[in-house]
């Protein structure tokens, strides 16, 4: 081998690792490069994921789909509400006791049956303030004001009175009443 081609090659080797190693510090720098614009893709597709989760709510169905569903449930449970209202008032009304509702500002909405027929006369007569009537005259100033006290400080109802059936009949009665969620009362007579 001579000497000049063995310079040569080397001088070959040397340029060829030499364009090695700076082809490989640019191959790095462009894949870091590459890497950094990877994570910040990601990183903006999952702010795009986090607000288009807080844009749709409901999973992506349309507003509208939301809408009709909660719709439908709530169609659902007034129906429910309206059965077990019925359902309560009609075991109410069955009771042999007399039972009475009124509403928040001390009216009378509601009698049952027993309360119609003990003082002998129709539902329609107790009905807003028709109720105060059926007290014996000697008590209706006070129970009438222990009513309106009782409504205004939001409390138990507690009295002792007599009432006239529509016979003129006196009956001594207790009544009790409690709030109820809609804020009027509902209560009872207890016969003494």
């Amino acid at each position: 081998m001579e000497v000049s081609n063995i310079e040569d090659i080397t001088k070959l080797v040397t340029l060829i690792l030499g364009g090695l190693g700076a082809s490989y510090k640019l191959g790095k720098i462009v894949f870091i490069f590459i890497k950094k614009q990877y994570y910040r893709i990601i990183s903006v597709n999952n702010k795009i994921d986090i607000i288009f989760k807080e844009v749709t709510p409901n999973g992506g169905g349309s507003i509208k789909d939301k809408i009709n569903t909660l719709t439908d449930q709530m169609t659902f449970n007034t129906h429910m509400t309206e059965k077990i209202f019925y359902r309560q008032r009609w075991i109410l009304d069955n009771r042999e006791e007399p039972i009475f509702e009124s509403s928040e500002d001390g009216k009378c909405i509601w009698v049952n049956s027993y309360y119609t027929k003990l003082l002998k006369r129709d539902a329609g007569y107790f009905m807003e303030h028709g109720w105060k009537n059926a007290i014996h005259e000697s008590d209706r100033e006070r129970v009438i004001q222990n009513w309106n006290d009782c409504i205004k400080d939001g409390r138990m109802y507690e009295d002792t009175y007599k009432i006239v059936d529509g016979d003129g009949k006196i009956i001594m009665v207790e009544c009790s009443a409690v709030k109820t969620h809609n804020n009027g009362y509902i209560g009872n007579l207890k016969i003494i």
